[in-house]
């Protein structure tokens, strides 16, 4: 390793909530690694897990705290400045990549089971997950399979570049009509398939009508979204355009040349807003979360309920929840269609198709069809994991100060010095420092998806085949960069630098470890999901904190599923989300 100081330190200390462990730190090449004076226990750190490095010296202490992407907070103690000072040092260079084919998943090479399992790039084809939905299948009610056909007109991403290269369309619907009409939509996200229900009707998803202040409108984007809601009619049933952005937004981006439909044009539906915020007040959200468990690597104390009530993090979950829910009810209840959009169509819009996909087609409770559909969904979709999860923030998450841990966590000034922490980097309250492109980007879309997850999940405990240990490492290896995965923002992208042939997929972990994710409680359950969204609470493990820590005062009356209900009893369910019903 070039240009480091130190690959060894002795008698450090390690804490962490308060507990302190004597050992020994090894700093390798993709990991520090602390060891235990009996040799007993090691707790290793992938560098690209860290978020924030604070060095502290004084006269009396010379230590280096650290915050990680999994809120692990941990503070190293040392016997001398020198060794504090080498080691802080010799972090930043490791951590400090510069591009991505320097991270970690082009240099992992898997041993044990996870070598000889199929490849994980090898799971999934989106052609293959189009064919099991019935697009085609002439079989399906009515004939509505073949109401839809597969086109290759994203071929080699000529289309739109955050598409994949196979895609759903209407059947009566000429890819030069697609053509045309993809250039009324933000980033030419043009309205596609992403889901056929068992009953015909469908979840399809876009990017926000670029419409402008002079009022555009494209006959071709129209006659599509009209195609899409006449592939299964039922007289009397209203279809539904969902604008997952609270309207003040989306009529904000009329100035800039884009905004949301005009229902003048889309007669044949309604449109809805959902008032689901934007990515920068979700990072803001997930800051909040990090600044009351700051001090955990130097206590014990439980983080303040005021302080987690602000972030506003449940509050969120409940948002997009009812988002899902109402898509559920539409395509399941009220047989009728739902097109789902945000801005560029590949945060919310994400969120808002894969969950209620989770609740209405059993498949995706499984483990096999939970990675499907995060391949599809999130992977062949083109969420952007590459910005939203800033993999490579540099040199910025690193900083000194001359005072203790204890001084830090004792002071009640918070203009002074009371660590600031965001989801990318640090800041001070007073550095005024502009917050770059990348952390701009930053954004927890991903793991408020898992978080949503778990909460339907423990609703209904008995439905899904993978258990909680699944979605914490799976948001764990969201920021690892130990697979290939999340490195990148497209499968275009993905393709071009070579991730499926010079990297590992994240599925060959999961799958070499199948029983250790397993839910041992598992019934399959061949109906639909109907949770309560606003029966939450904190995802404490997520956070790196027991359950009494965050859920002080909530009760448990409530966190699991009602008692089955008859299909005869789905039309009255489905008028009210106040309880979780499996239907």
């Amino acid at each position: 390793m070039e240009n480091i100081k130190v690959a060894k330190v002795e008698n450090v200390k390690f804490l962490n909530k308060g507990n302190e462990i004597n050992g020994t730190l090894h700093l390798t090449a993709y990991h520090s690694i602390f060891s235990d004076v009996e040799g007993k226990r090691e707790i290793w750190t992938a560098y690209s897990m860290i978020n924030f490095v604070r060095l502290c010296l004084n006269e009396k202490t010379y230590c280096i705290r650290i915050q990680c992407r999994d809120f692990m907070f941990y503070c190293l103690k040392f016997q001398s400045s020198t060794d504090a000072m080498d080691v802080y040092d010799t972090l930043r260079e490791l951590t400090s990549v510069t591009s991505v084919n320097r991270l970690y998943a082009y240099h992992y090479m898997p041993t044990g089971g996870e070598g000889k399992v199929q490849s994980g790039w090898d799971l999934f084809h989106l052609e293959n997950e189009y064919r099991r939905m019935g697009v085609g299948d002439s079989n399906r009610a009515e004939g509505a399979g073949t109401n839809w056909r597969l086109t290759k007109i994203n071929e080699n991403y000529l289309e739109c570049q955050s598409y994949p290269q196979i895609l759903a369309v209407p059947t009566n619907v000429s890819d030069s009509v697609i053509h045309y009409g993809c250039k009324y939509r933000s980033k030419n996200r043009f309205p596609t398939l992403t889901y056929l229900h068992k009953n015909s009707f469908s979840i399809t998803r876009a990017s926000q009508p670029l419409v402008g202040l002079r009022q555009n409108r494209s006959a071709q984007d129209e006659k599509v979204v009209e195609a899409i809601f006449a592939t299964s009619i039922i007289p009397g049933k209203e279809n539904l355009i969902v604008d997952a952005r609270p309207s003040t937004n989306a009529m904000a981006n009329i100035a800039v040349g884009a905004g949301s439909e005009n229902m003048d044009h889309y007669r044949f539906a309604k449109k809805i807003y959902l008032g689901i915020d934007n990515i920068h007040v979700m990072r803001e959200s997930l800051s909040k979360i990090v600044n009351a468990l700051r001090n955990t690597d130097i206590s014990a104390a439980s983080p303040s309920v005021e302080q987690l009530n602000k972030s506003n993090w449940l509050k969120h979950l409940t948002n997009i929840l009812q988002g899902a829910v109402l898509i559920i009810q539409t395509v399941h209840f009220q047989h009728a269609h739902v097109l789902v959009h945000c801005s560029d169509g590949w945060d919310r819009t994400s969120q808002l198709c894969a969950l209620p996909q989770l609740c209405l087609d059993p498949y995706y409770r499984t483990i096999q069809g939970f990675m499907s559909l995060i391949e599809k969904d999130w992977l062949a979709f083109g969420h952007r994991f590459a910005e939203r999860c800033c993999h490579l923030p540099g040199k910025r998450i690193f900083s000194t100060d001359n005072s203790s841990p204890e001084e830090q966590h004792t002071t009640t000034s918070v203009a002074t010095s009371t660590l600031q922490y965001t989801f990318c980097t640090f800041r001070s309250a007073l550095s005024g420092f502009a917050i770059d492109h990348s952390e701009k980007m930053s954004s927890p879309v991903f793991h408020q998806f898992l978080d949503c997850v778990w909460q339907i999940m423990r609703q209904f405990p008995k439905y899904f085949e993978f258990n909680e240990r699944f979605l914490r490492r799976l948001l764990y290896h969201l920021y690892s960069c130990q697979y290939g995965s999340f490195l990148y923002n497209s499968q275009r992208e993905r393709k071009q630098s070579a991730v499926y042939q010079q990297t590992r997929s994240i599925w060959d972990y999961f799958m070499s470890r199948k029983k250790e994710f397993t839910n041992l409680d598992y019934e399959y359950y061949d109906d639909v999901l109907l949770p309560n969204a606003t029966d939450l609470k904190w995802w404490a493990s997520s956070f790196g904190q027991p359950d009494e820590n965050m859920n002080v005062g909530l009760s448990e009356a409530s966190s699991t599923g009602s008692p089955l209900v008859s299909s005869s009893s789905c039309q009255s369910a489905s008028a009210s989300a106040s309880a979780s019903v499996p239907v």
